[in-house]
């Protein structure tokens, strides 16, 4: 056979097959993931709870770990890039929960939508008074953000980088949102993972592990204190207003830092030509559509919730 000599028929391929085995990869943490919280539910007669997905999601880093033997690593995905000052580590932080009224808003005007005609729509089947608080602060707040960030920013972002530091950035958090399986969490988790990212390749990934940990914490306390919606928006907005002072003073740097890390010529183009890629995509669709759920709504009120597994 005649060898292959063209740089882009190899760039290419290079991409397709880094771009394929990470959504396979992903593709499998998904189904085995909510494959083991459906036995654990099965053998021992609980509800969905931050137990199951405790466990289940020990199990899906116990699966990626066997696919990405070469890339798993945990002394080389935690090293140091260099020292972060707390200024930027607070910005960071301010940054990522600034994005939630965004997002809130947006759930709450597709909400409306549905009341307009006498039905109500949930976007998801976490509830975070399930399975005692010390599991779901573990899950949420502790072993998730870990495993989450040690697949996205630790493997996937570590495999991509040949192709450009942006394109690295910009896939992973892509990967990163399909991968919350919930329509309101598509936009709000890629914008998160482009901050993470961020951090990630400046500074280490044990950062953006700590600001993954601190947003959820804070999402949990939040949900669990139930105060009134103005209060809620009065004290994100906070971090929103923050956020956009942020972003203006510090365009210029992060410009400086992206026009550093250009992506290999066509990449995204090989990217999303991969199949395996499009077959995750409809895979987390699929899973987002399982947990939204649109009922009259005069019976809300009484009727039971879902107990599908969060992936």
């Amino acid at each position: 056979m005649r060898a292959i000599n063209n740089p882009k028929i190899i760039e290419r391929k290079a991409v397709r097959v880094d771009v394929g085995a990470l959504s396979i990869a992903l593709i499998g943490y998904l189904i085995i993931t909510s494959f083991a919280a459906l036995v654990i539910v099965f053998m021992t007669g609980v509800r969905i709870n931050g137990v199951v997905y405790l466990l289940s999601s020990l199990v899906g880093l116990a699966f990626i770990r066997f696919c990405y033997r070469g890339n798993f690593d945990l002394g080389g995905i935690m090293e140091e890039t260099r020292e972060i000052p707390a200024k930027v580590l607070v910005n960071a932080f301010v940054c990522v929960v600034g994005l939630q009224p965004v997002f809130q808003l947006m759930g709450q005007a597709t909400e409306w939508v549905f009341l307009q005609f006498d039905r109500e729509i949930s976007f998801s089947d976490f509830n975070p008074h399930n399975g005692g608080l010390i599991f779901v602060l573990l899950n949420a707040a502790a072993i998730g953000p870990v495993v989450e960030e040690i697949l996205f920013r630790g493997v996937a972002l570590r495999v991509l980088l040949r192709y450009g530091r942006n394109f690295a950035i910009v896939v992973s958090a892509a990967l990163f949102g399909f991968y919350h399986a919930n329509f309101l969490q598509f936009g709000h988790s890629f914008a998160i993972g482009l901050i993470l990212g961020y951090i990630t390749c400046r500074y280490a990934i044990k950062w953006a592990i700590v600001l993954h940990c601190l947003h959820n914490l804070l999402m949990i306390a939040v949900s669990m204190a139930n105060v009134p919606w103005f209060v809620n928006y009065g004290f994100f907005g906070i971090f929103t207003l923050w956020a956009i002072v942020i972003a203006i003073m510090k365009f210029g740097k992060v410009k400086r830092f992206s026009d550093k890390g250009r992506s290999l010529k066509n990449a995204y183009k090989y990217a999303v030509s991969v199949p395996w890629l499009l077959v995750y995509i409809v895979l987390a669709v699929f899973l987002a559509i399982a947990q939204t759920h649109v009922i009259p709504a005069d019976q809300a009120s009484s009727a039971p919730a879902p107990n599908l597994p969060r992936v």
